[in-house]
């Protein structure tokens, strides 16, 4: 018997132990009014196990929808998910180093190294990074907000309500006059910062 066979036969039973320590699952139910969130899930050959309490990271939350690939470890014969995922949803495609949030309606917060950006399920966005604050809808009216200032986009500045601009001495401020739905009557007033 050659020495690879031997250690082969020697580990196995502890092989087989590690091998049913770990299992994947596809998740069929979740529970979410405990203090951990409880789920049923379809192991390997589609056998069924339920109340399995899932453990997740501090300050994360989320409730995975049906169908969601789960890790699960055995202690001493109880399971415990530990992992969670859904190839359906994932985002794709970022950069090493890069993080963020997702959900299954493909809204997503993204943490990147040009900076943090919002996007709803309607496909409108945030974003915000060294130039400033973006806010764009999915039928292309943009607000950008820099240190220059505003700057609107295919779209009406609706500024209800009481507005009131601060400029330096040395500016000089023109405005139009909107119909008197676009504001409250309250003309806008424009100060200088030096009081004038």
């Amino acid at each position: 018997m050659s020495g690879a066979t031997a250690l082969s036969r020697m580990f196995s039973p502890f092989a087989a132990r590690i091998t049913g320590m770990v299992a994947r699952a596809v998740l069929s139910a979740v529970k979410d009014d405990q203090k951990l969130q409880k789920l049923a899930v379809e192991a390997l050959a589609g056998y069924p196990l339920d109340g399995i309490e899932s453990f997740g990271l501090y300050g994360v939350f989320g409730v995975p929808p049906v169908g969601t690939d789960i890790i699960l470890i055995n202690k001493g014969g109880k399971w415990l998910a530990v992992a969670q995922g859904d190839r359906k949803f994932r985002p794709k495609g970022w950069k090493q180093g890069d993080s963020g949030l997702y959900d299954d309606k493909q809204q997503k917060v993204h943490l990147s190294g040009n900076g943090i950006a919002l996007e709803d399920k309607n496909g409108n966005k945030a974003t915000m990074d060294s130039a400033g604050i973006t806010l764009e809808t999915k039928g292309g009216t943009k607000c950008e907000i820099t240190n220059a200032g505003f700057k609107f986009t295919n779209g009406v500045a609706d500024f209800s309500g009481c507005v009131e601009l601060i400029l330096p001495a040395s500016s000089t401020a023109q405005f139009t006059k909107y119909p008197n739905d676009f504001f409250t009557g309250t003309p806008i007033q424009a100060k200088s910062t030096t009081g004038a």
